[in-house]
């Protein structure tokens, strides 16, 4: 399945627009932790706005809010469990709307880790939580969730030493 292009042209703006309809997907949620991660967007948008304005080059924004964007999916698991469903689709609806791209990458690189069967880092770990969250939310088999869980508990048991 070929994803819909972007509309938008720079990385800086896929990625900002990312946030920007991942968080108007729900404004009545009463959650307290996408409260706070709500709050924290519009202070942090305002800001890459004024660096945008002051010269700052976009590139440069975008590389912190793709690292966002990949740690996400951590932060959002303190959300109220009944909620999770509806943020995770939230989240996936967002990326796939506003950049396609990174989805198609970021398959790759969960891709990858299968293949190699070892979570290698930090960034790793995250990826294959939320596509553990993705697939929870979908009803997809244990089989899939488990082969996860498993490099998940791999990884986990390594940093404990």
């Amino acid at each position: 399945m070929r994803e819909t292009p972007s509309p938008f042209k720079s990385k800086f703006d896929k990625l900002y627009n990312v946030f920007e309809q991942f968080y108007a997907s729900f404004p009545e949620l009463s959650d307290r932790r996408i409260s706070e991660l709500r709050d924290s967007w519009c202070c942090a948008k305002a800001q890459y706005i004024q660096l945008v304005n002051a010269g700052v080059s976009k590139s440069k924004i975008a590389a912190g809010l793709e690292q966002g964007l990949r740690e996400l999916p951590l932060l959002l698991a303190g959300a109220e469990p009944q909620n999770r469903v509806k943020i995770t689709d939230a989240l996936h609806n967002a990326v796939r709307a506003a950049y396609p791209e990174f989805a198609a990458k970021e398959a790759k690189y969960l891709e990858q880790i299968l293949i190699n069967g070892r979570i290698r880092s930090e960034n790793q770990f995250y990826l294959v939580r939320h596509r553990i969250d993705e697939l929870e939310s979908t009803g997809a088999t244990a089989t899939q969730r488990d082969a996860l869980y498993r490099l998940i508990d791999e990884f986990e048991s390594r940093r404990r030493r």
